[in-house]
């Protein structure tokens, strides 16, 4: 069978992208990219008995899962963005393609890129390889601003306008615009960097060619300026104060569920750092597993005031692996989020926060084919394995896949 032909894929559960589906042993009907059909085994099966069946009995099928915020070009290894951002295009390329790659073995179908350089817009990734990719380009950031280095810095000569008509012009799917500090030398985190009227000016811009804006936003001034400015999305849980601690301002975290802002999680993206052996005991150990603890209790905030939530890994950035959504999963799980509804945000939820919800996110006769079979959603307890990985109808499965 290549990786094209018509299937069958049969699972003992099925989340639909809205919720698991009643009753157990279901199957799904692939051919030319798209989901054919979809019910019980008992009724079907025998209805397509001249396709191929793959038989995953006992695991649970979900629609390919949707990452929300990655740096494709960024290896995830710890290599600062100082070290890195300077390469060539070929071997930003190169990174990017072997980082997204390992993202679809481990799960993820479509990914959402928050920060590149300009050319990276212009790079077509190979179809049926990779994860579909919505690429943001050049982040929007103040001179010398957290990000500047991929080029999208302003100053005395370049407005909001410029560089968001560059991206736009370039073929971007959206703006990400820098309110604050970050991990970038130079930066303070807890410092607003962009005013309201800034961000306003490229939300303006994308809206006006029905695409979204997310704001990097580490303080409660910076979620408030975006929230005023009308942005769509709001990146990490930082909530960070005056003294660089993390204080949730009501005022801020109010104004964003009543305007529907939606959060990127990236709860994942300060843990990862305290997987690493050798870690322990260090200054940066301790701040992170600080910052870890602040953004779990601050996810489990914005969702219990009824607040949007996105999930994104933020991969490629510091010590942030691709292939390892699950661990983005984990924390949210043991913040409190049910199975059911947390693979409905990784996966139809993220679909509409992206403003893509016909292309993938769901498992319905006629949608797009992206699947991904597990072997459990007992998230908070341990990572599921992923068994096999469909994208656009083609399966990739790990011990067969040629890349």
């Amino acid at each position: 069978m290549s990786g094209t032909d018509p299937f069958v894929l049969a699972v003992s559960r099925v989340h639909d992208g809205l919720g698991f589906l009643p009753d157990d042993d279901y199957v799904v009907v692939v051919a030319e990219g798209t989901v054919v059909d979809l019910g019980p085994r008992a009724r079907l099966l025998g209805r397509y008995s001249a396709l191929p069946l793959v038989d995953h009995s006992g695991a649970v099928l979900t629609p390919g899962w949707i990452d929300a915020h990655v740096h494709s070009t960024m290896p995830g290894n710890g290599r600062p963005i100082e070290e890195v951002a300077p390469a060539p295009f070929e071997t930003r390329i190169a990174v990017a393609t072997a980082n997204l790659r390992a993202h679809l073995a481990g799960g993820v179908t479509t990914v959402r890129d928050l920060g590149s350089h300009l050319d990276y817009l212009a790079w077509s990734p190979g179809p049926g390889l990779m994860p579909r990719v919505l690429r943001y380009g050049m982040p929007i950031t103040a001179e010398r601003g957290h990000m500047h280095l991929f080029g999208g810095a302003l100053g005395a000569a370049r407005t909001v306008t410029d560089v968001a008509r560059a991206n736009l012009a370039a073929g971007a799917d959206g703006l990400k615009l820098v309110a604050s500090g970050g991990g970038t030398l130079g930066t303070v985190p807890h410092e607003t960097t962009l005013t309201s009227d800034q961000i306003a000016e490229a939300v303006r811009l994308a809206h006006a060619q029905g695409k979204r804006v997310t704001v990097h936003a580490l303080t409660n001034g910076a979620i408030l300026a975006a929230t005023a400015a009308g942005a769509d999305g709001i990146e990490h849980l930082g909530f960070l104060a005056a003294d660089g601690l993390s204080h949730v301002q009501q005022e801020a975290l109010e104004a964003a569920v009543a305007a529907g802002v939606v959060f990127g999680s990236t709860l994942g993206c300060n843990e990862a750092y305290l997987h690493l052996s050798g870690s322990n005991g260090t200054v940066e150990h301790d701040e992170q597993s600080v910052r870890t603890e602040y953004y779990r209790r601050n996810a489990d905030r914005v969702l219990g005031a009824g607040g949007r939530m996105a999930v994104g890994t933020d991969a490629g950035w510091k010590h942030t692996p691709f292939g390892a959504y699950v661990r983005e999963l984990q924390p949210l799980a043991g913040a409190g989020v049910p199975a059911e509804r947390l693979l409905h945000l990784a996966t139809a939820g993220n679909a509409d926060a992206l403003g893509v919800p016909g292309l993938t996110g769901m498992i319905r006769p006629g949608h797009p084919a992206d699947l991904v079979v597990i072997d459990g959603v007992d998230f908070a307890a341990r990572a599921p394995k992923v068994v096999e990985v469909v994208v656009a109808g083609r399966r990739l499965v790990s011990s067969e896949t040629q890349w």
